[in-house]
């Protein structure tokens, strides 16, 4: 019995939060190769060094989109139709659209995908959408190729809606739910969760929304403003599910003709309810634009009422770690003199930031900039928890979260060159923790998060965990440890981590890939940590052997839809990683089914499901 390293890898990263700040954050900047011409703009930034970006050619006043591949910039051919990049994934795939050089509504948009080098058409079928639309874009992919976009289409009383929609796997699914509509969705994650907004019901104003892969649309609501049409709209959302963009505030704004608008400001959504990010001086309009798997947002703010909502903003923040800063000269030393921020993104993959700025010139010109590490940033650890379920307690031999701030001044996994013969590593690039001074073993650092592998011989009661790296020692936080912690890792935001026997991934359809339903009297497999230890007893610390049986494996019970479910495993097969073998319960109808977990009388995390269909 095996388990692939692909799916210990994606069951292992989880949940990062944002911590308190020590010290201001600052950073390198550096220029990037000119594009073709002078203003043109980088889209995106791989980390091969690779970019994509669009031009426009003077002789015929079409734009095109552009790769830098090997010191040269080159031109995609796309005879008589302008380009324009939306979106890219960490492999360069990118999506956008395609201005037709005819139309019979005026808005020849076509939405695109760019998988290598091809531009293939993304024309969603059905009512409402590719024959009735007459403008369209695809504006985000995910690293396994998921893409979300959206369509004017001409409603059934004539007039114009939007129409929201993702593709996976071959497959189109429109994203609309009973008592919604006015769909448009912006952001997509891997787990294909896509943000954007809805109105909901006959309420005048869109909220901010979030669209799932089971087809349900979450209303996030807003931050206590009345309107009258745009509650808010959410722009990014990240790998753990956390939510930026912006809502109306209980704020009013006076204007010139005397009255007042609602103030917006940005957010921050970390699965529970919306937080209102506070920046300094935006008196009017705040918007958290992007914001990457250590929950740091980028964002734009306006100081005065504008004409129009799309006017260049008065300036861009960052927000790490809890603290907010503006992207100006104190947090880019080397910022050009004259210079100011035009835009800002992050670089996938790294904790780099893709900047564009108006030079003194009115000239535009990219950079990268690259976090600077503060010799004075000690680490702060702010919560301890089960690295599937992101609560406390914790327990021996399991996998375990913990966020902070200045944990590490890179991210990375670790990798073949950490292991000393069989032993896990105890430290990685001088990042290391303990609890009760004993070692534990980290699998993963970043600033801002650590998930490292509990030690042996940790026992019911608290449990002092420290994290030390080259800038100096941490606080000692205490948790509290038991002998089990149960707890499944996760497809999505609520689907239990399961596969079929042949390895693939268990979940609906909507997830992407090639994820499907698990059918009644089948024996999936569900992964977890925390189910207590094997036997015979294998050293946390080693690399597992071979797989082995939890020593308590008849006290693990699971029901499935309310109905028991036959354990015919139930085991460690690799570090921290548990594994249950379970027989889906006959005569379940089709959809998504409650599961539970339970050891010792701990039940695992509630709210899970496994897709079921006959």
């Amino acid at each position: 019995m095996t388990v692939k390293t692909n799916i210990i890898r994606l069951l292992i990263l989880g949940l990062a939060i944002a911590g308190t700040a020590i010290g201001q954050p600052t950073f390198m900047l550096t220029q990037l190769p000119s594009t073709l011409r002078p203003n043109d703009p980088i889209m995106w930034v791989g980390a091969n060094g690779e970019m994509l970006g669009e031009s426009i050619d003077p002789s015929t006043g079409i734009a095109q989109c552009d790769k830098y591949q090997n010191g040269v910039w080159s031109v995609f051919s796309t005879p008589g139709y302008s380009c324009y990049v939306y979106g890219a994934n960490k492999s360069g795939q990118f999506v956008g659209v395609l201005q037709g050089p005819t139309s019979e509504t005026g808005f020849p948009y076509y939405p695109f995908i760019n998988l290598d080098g091809t531009f293939t058409p993304l024309l969603p079928a059905g009512p409402g959408s590719a024959a009735n639309s007459n403008t369209g874009w695809a504006g985000a992919i995910n690293d396994s190729g998921t893409v979300t976009g959206n369509l004017l289409v001409l409603g059934l009383s004539g007039g114009l809606q939007s129409g929201a929609w993702i593709y996976s796997g071959g497959q189109y699914r429109m994203l609309t739910s009973a008592g919604t509509s006015g769909n448009v969705v912006y952001g997509l994650n891997n787990a294909g969760v896509a943000v954007g907004l809805a109105t909901f019901g006959s309420a005048l104003q869109a909220d901010p929304a979030v669209f799932n892969p089971d087809g349900t649309i979450l209303d996030l609501g807003d931050l206590g403003g009345t309107g009258p049409f745009v509650g808010g709209v959410a722009y990014g959302i990240n790998t753990s599910g956390q939510i930026t963009g912006t809502a109306n505030t209980a704020a009013q704004y006076p204007v010139p003709t005397g009255g007042t608008d609602a103030v917006s400001g940005a957010f921050l959504y970390s699965g529970k309810s919306m937080q209102q990010i506070q920046v300094p001086g935006a008196n009017f309009l705040s918007v958290g634009n992007a914001i990457d798997d250590a929950g740091d947002v980028l964002g734009s703010y306006q100081n005065e009422y504008p004409a129009s909502f799309f006017l260049p903003p008065d300036g861009f923040f960052y927000y790490h770690a809890g603290m907010m800063y503006r992207m100006d000269n104190t947090l880019i030393p080397n910022l050009p003199v004259g210079a100011t921020v035009a835009t800002v993104s992050f670089v996938g993959g790294s904790n780099q930031i893709l900047l564009g700025l108006t030079l003194s010139s009115q000239t535009t010109e990219w950079f990268l900039l690259t976090p600077v590490a503060d010799s004075n940033a000690q680490p702060a650890i702010t919560a301890v928890v089960n690295g599937a379920s992101f609560v406390a307690p914790i327990s021996a031999g399991s996998w375990i979260t913990i966020e902070g701030a200045n944990l590490s001044t890179i991210t990375r996994l670790w990798n073949v060159s950490d292991f000393v013969g069989d032993s896990l590593p105890t430290q990685l690039d001088g990042v290391s923790v303990t609890l009760n001074g004993v070692a534990a073993y980290p699998y993963y650092i970043s600033p801002t998060q650590l998930n490292v592998l509990a030690p042996d011989g940790l026992t019911a009661g608290p449990v002092q965990v420290q994290v030390m790296n080259p800038q100096g020692t941490s606080n000692v936080f205490t948790v509290n440890a038991s002998g089990e912690t149960p707890a499944f890792f996760l497809f999505g935001t609520k689907y239990a981590a399961a596969e079929h026997a042949n390895g693939a991934p268990i979940g609906p359809a909507a997830l992407g890939g090639n994820f499907t339903p698990a059918k009644p009297g089948e024996t999936v497999q569900l992964y977890g940590t925390g189910f207590g230890p094997m036997s015979p007893f294998s050293s946390a610390g080693q690399i597992l052997p071979a797989p082995a049986p939890l020593a308590n494996a008849d006290n693990v019970t699971v029901t499935i839809g309310g109905q028991p479910a036959v354990v015919t495993y139930a085991g460690v097969v690799g570090s921290g990683l548990d594994q249950l073998n379970v027989t889906v319960p006959a005569g379940l109808p089709n959809g998504d089914a409650q599961i539970v977990a339970t050891v010792n009388g701990l039940s695992t995390q509630t709210g899970l499901a496994v897709t079921v269909q006959q």
